[in-house]
């Protein structure tokens, strides 16, 4: 028997959802500095759930993410922006943890809070940020 050929399809450059396909572009990575610590640890002590924010941030065309960072030990919670009308579509943000859930919390509250969604990407890739 043999195989059929398919004709390629001119849709390729689409999500299943009907989004126009991104390409990878790095890391975007910025300097947690101890404001930014205390600020992040006062609001998860006033009740900030980051579970929260999932849905606001996913429907937004963001892809959040964990993996584990064999390496340095650590969780890596990370979103990925996959809308290509966003300014920051390509680019990874991520940020470490000793846990899981922490990893996706830190990454959602600097996401959401500290930068307010603009990441102001400037075409340098860099590594997985440091808490």
């Amino acid at each position: 028997m043999s195989k059929v050929k398919k004709a390629p399809r001119d849709d390729s450059g689409f999500t299943g959802k009907g989004r126009k396909k991104v390409s990878w572009r790095g890391y975007v990575n910025y300097p947690v500095d101890e404001a930014m610590k205390v600020a992040y640890r006062d609001a998860v002590v006033r009740g900030w759930d980051w579970r929260e924010a999932v849905e606001d941030v996913v429907s937004a065309g963001y892809k959040l993410s964990v993996s584990w960072d064999g390496y340095n030990q650590a969780f890596v919670g990370a979103l990925y922006a996959t809308n290509a009308n966003d300014p920051n579509a390509g680019w990874c943000l991520s940020m470490r943890a000793a846990n899981c859930n922490e990893a996706c919390s830190r990454v959602l509250w600097v996401h959401v809070f500290a930068l307010r969604g603009d990441w102001d990407v400037d075409g340098e890739a860099r590594g997985v940020r440091e808490w």
